[in-house]
């Protein structure tokens, strides 16, 4: 018997060994099985996350840049769908406040939001769902052009579509939210933030 032939026996007697272990164990199998299938699982959406896939029906990648979509004529169908490739994926807005924000924004434009407070131990449940409308402007003190989109919830409070929101693309790739008043607030950063503590 060759030394390839004796690892091969070695390795069938060890698999038979194991399987005739799971068959008289079923319960204990039955828990290994699960074990690995939530363990696969995990890894899985880890490496999605990693590489830009989508999982659940989650995008995470933006494939056009802040660049890209102001070198667009305002108001084109050009623009407008380089403002939606930008802004597909995961946005949070993270930082030290009374209150996180995270939107999950899909190709296609619709979008779900999340909110916690930083005492939470997750972002919760959805709060709102609709979709996004991209808009363009110019900055009334500096006349500067700009290109962002209106957040439109599906349902607010009962009373049917409404503007919820509005961002402002940042060069840098981040997204300015402009409150009622046209005040800049809060920064969110296209990244799938898990700011809570154990």
């Amino acid at each position: 018997m060759t030394q390839r032939e004796g690892k091969n026996t070695d390795l069938n007697r060890d698999m038979l060994q194991i399987f005739a272990y799971f068959k008289t164990h079923r319960f204990h199998a039955v828990i290994v099985a699960l074990a690995l299938i939530t363990l696969f699982t995990y890894s899985i959406r880890d490496i999605a996350e990693e590489f830009h896939f989508s999982v659940s029906g989650e995008s995470f990648s933006t494939s056009t840049t802040a660049e890209e979509v102001s070198a667009t004529e305002p108001g084109s169908k050009e623009s407008n769908d380089a403002i939606l490739s930008f802004a597909t994926g995961i946005w949070t807005f993270t930082e030290p406040s009374n209150l996180w924000w995270r939107y999950a924004i899909q190709s296609d434009g619709s979008f779900t939001a999340q909110s916690a407070m930083p005492v939470q131990d997750s972002w919760g449940a959805i709060l709102s769902k609709g979709h996004i409308r991209p808009i363009t402007g110019k900055f009334a003190d500096t006349g500067e052009r700009w290109f962002g989109f209106d957040v439109i919830a599906d349902d607010l409070l009962g009373q049917g579509p409404a503007r919820t929101d509005e961002f402002i693309i940042q060069s840098d790739g981040t997204l300015i939210e402009i409150d009622g008043g046209g005040n800049r607030t809060n920064t969110f950063k296209h990244a799938d933030a898990n700011p809570f503590s154990k």
